[in-house]
């Protein structure tokens, strides 16, 4: 890979993840009521991951003597902070009049002393995920080996695991949302050691058989944490080994599927209406922060498909259809207004962390 040349497929798959996420939202606010629903399941658990992932990727930097870039916090702090608390306020005061119900406590408690922050937690979590892997790379500096930097991983993820056993009634631990923290720690690891095993992560995602058994884990883990009563007699141990592995799996699928996509697409013997179809998924992929921060914004009530949904079982093919073209409609005007915001450098570093 060429220094400073923009890897499309990461775009793309981070497209396709904001995406998945607005559609969630539209089952889970729009419509509401219907979150036993599979695709709604599937949604929960996929999308998040590949963010995690994907920043750990992007924030692992090595110096020319192969020392471990620190993020700048600063810049992160600015970048998410700051605009997950401002605009998590301003929707808190829209939100009685957005004719929205929501799974959330949306109010001033719910913003600060829940752990998912009316919806804006990722951004906090994120920084605070960044912020941890900052102290912990000088340890990963100091471990000469792989299989040394995985196992001290594992070890923090652990030690971070009885913290949250000990604190997670506590206030100040749900104020700073870190039991998210905790769960998507080891996604954002895999995307720092993918990173930093150059081009032999992606040839290994690539080798026969790895996306297959990724497709496999990937299932099976879903099925343990989405129906988790079905299965009393496991222990609890299973279940919280099973989340990071199925978020690294979702994370090897996701790669295998867009990374081959992106190289046709822009190929130069691609056909424009394939380059225009995959650029737009780029488009979305890049303002991925913009579109989290302001999409509920444009959620709007639709409480009169409930139970027509529900009179067909809530199969996968009408949720499907109607969170489609519902999430849609909702990016297009979420990216229009982004448009109009950018315009402004001001409000756009406040409400949507560009610079």
């Amino acid at each position: 890979m060429k220094p400073g040349k923009r890897l499309h497929y990461f775009d793309m798959l981070k497209g396709l993840a904001i995406f998945l996420v607005v559609m969630g939202h539209v089952l889970t606010m729009c419509i509401r009521d219907i979150d036993r629903a599979l695709l709604f399941k599937i949604i929960g658990q996929v999308h998040m991951p590949i963010f995690f992932f994907i920043s750990g990727y992007f924030t692992y930097k090595l110096t020319a003597d192969g020392k471990t870039v620190m993020p700048r916090l600063g810049q992160r702090f600015m970048q998410l902070v700051i605009p997950g608390i401002i605009v998590g306020l301003i929707f808190m005061v829209y939100f009685p009049h957005s004719g929205l119900q929501s799974p959330f406590d949306m109010s001033f408690n719910g913003m600060w002393c829940t752990e998912y922050k009316n919806g804006y937690w990722f951004t906090i979590t994120l920084f605070l995920i960044i912020l941890l892997y900052s102290g912990f790379a000088r340890v990963l500096d100091a471990v000469g080996s792989v299989g040394g930097r995985i196992g001290a991983t594992a070890a923090l993820w652990i030690v971070l695991i009885v913290l949250d056993g000990c604190f997670e009634s506590e206030m100040w631990w749900k104020l700073l949302s870190l039991k998210l923290v905790v769960t998507f720690f080891p996604a954002f690891m895999a995307g720092v050691f993918a990173k930093a095993s150059g081009e032999a992560f992606m040839e290994m995602i690539k080798a026969r058989g790895v996306y297959t058994g990724s497709l496999i884990i990937a299932g099976l883990c879903f099925y343990i944490l989405a129906y988790r009563w079905e299965f009393p007699s496991f222990h609890s141990l299973i279940f919280l080994v099973a989340e990071p592995v199925m978020h690294v799996a979702l994370a090897i699928v996701g790669l295998r599927l867009v990374e081959p996509w992106s190289r046709e697409a822009f190929a130069d013997t691609a056909s424009p209406l394939a380059r225009r179809f995959a650029s737009m998924w780029q488009y979305i992929g890049s303002k991925s922060l913009s579109i989290y921060l302001l999409h509920y914004f444009f959620l709007f009530p639709l409480p009169v498909l409930q139970d027509p949904l529900r009179g067909m079982a809530l199969d996968i093919v009408p949720t499907l259809t109607v969170s489609v073209i519902v999430a849609s409609l909702v990016v297009a005007v979420t990216l229009l207004v982004n448009a109009i915001i950018s315009r402004s450098p001001l409000l756009a570093r406040l409400l949507t962390g560009s610079n």
